[in-house]
């Protein structure tokens, strides 16, 4: 809820630079061959989280509802995202593990 508003998680987002950006992402990260690559991808979807945190306070203290509504379904998006991102890092490291054995 924002501001006594509901807000649903489930609602698309229509901003496509939005959408086209995490394609590219996602690509990057089923292409990753390593923890390196991953690390690199992290960072970038961290620095993205905070840019988004930043908008969506800027959003609240204009009262623009709408479009903070919107910020934080992208937040969400890149939350998950940052979570995928952790997944396959273990799953990198975990593989490394077992191959030294």
């Amino acid at each position: 809820e924002l501001s006594g508003r509901p807000i649903s998680l489930n609602t698309s987002i229509a901003d496509t630079d939005f959408l086209m950006s995490q394609l590219e992402l996602r690509e990057q990260l089923d292409e990753a061959e390593g923890v390196e690559q991953l690390v690199g991808l992290r960072l970038e979807v961290e620095e993205w989280l905070q840019s988004l945190a930043r908008e969506f306070v800027l959003d609240y203290a204009d009262e623009d509802w709408a479009e903070a509504q919107d910020t934080v379904r992208k937040m969400h998006f890149m939350a998950n995202f940052l979570l995928d991102i952790r997944q396959q890092e273990d799953k990198f490291e975990d593989d490394d593990y077992y191959d030294e054995d």
